[in-house]
């Protein structure tokens, strides 16, 4: 197996262990990072210290396009749902009357089982 010459690169601890995680979800060492990374910029040609301008890849118009009327679609989409939850549910104070309505029947319920015992007893008697 062939050695492959190291060395050490300083960087911020927060940084490396991002590097790490990255490295270790995706299977691979971090020197196969810093190379694909290094390969990339200069692929690109980016100027990471060129504080004007952001490197970023191009996106096409038609594409910037679809993102738009995506993002679009699911704000109305949210609207919609929010308003179809507004209307599924009953409004707070019906279900407060039902509650009161279920609490009283259930009392009734409760007294015709007593008052029924209490016959039954009487007849056996």
């Amino acid at each position: 197996m062939e050695s492959i010459p190291k060395t050490t690169i300083k960087v911020p601890k927060s940084t490396l262990e991002e590097i790490k995680g990255y490295c270790i979800k995706n299977g691979k060492q971090v020197g196969d990072w810093v190379e694909a990374a290094w390969e990339f910029i200069s692929k690109n040609d980016f100027d990471i210290y060129d504080k004007e301008a952001t490197p970023c890849l191009s996106v096409p118009e038609e594409t910037e396009k679809e993102r738009s009327q995506v993002e679009i679609l699911c704000k109305l989409m949210a609207e919609f749902i929010t308003a179809q939850k507004q209307v599924a549910l009953p409004a707070p104070e019906l279900i407060a009357h039902a509650s009161e309505e279920k609490a009283r029947a259930e009392a009734k319920i409760q007294e015709q089982e007593k008052e029924i015992q209490r016959m039954q007893e009487d007849i056996i008697r």
